[in-house]
């Protein structure tokens, strides 16, 4: 495991590693509760505040690129801007 997230990120690609910073960016933005863990293949975040915290989200980088899971289960979701609607075709992810 590794200690922090730029430990994490040490080696990586650094278009990967950029697009990696501006999402966590996004999941700190969304309460001073959240809470990151390091592991050895990815970094997750989960609410603390919860009772039983729960992971909503974890990123990990392949290669050149982000891979991210995200939880949309009804319980995971507290925010009303976060939208269960497809984005369209043509808008970015992170802008």
């Amino acid at each position: 495991m590794y200690s922090t997230v730029d430990d994490y990120l040490a080696d990586k690609d650094p278009a990967a590693v950029d697009a990696f910073r501006r999402f966590r960016t996004l999941v700190f933005a969304l309460g001073d509760d959240v809470e990151e863990t390091v592991h050895t293949s990815e970094v997750s975040w989960a609410r603390a505040s919860s009772s039983t915290p729960r992971v909503f989200a974890a990123a990990f980088l392949y290669a050149t690129r982000l891979e991210v899971a995200l939880d949309l289960s009804s319980a995971s979701i507290t925010r009303p801007c976060v939208r269960r609607t497809p984005r369209r075709a043509g808008s970015p992810l992170i802008a």
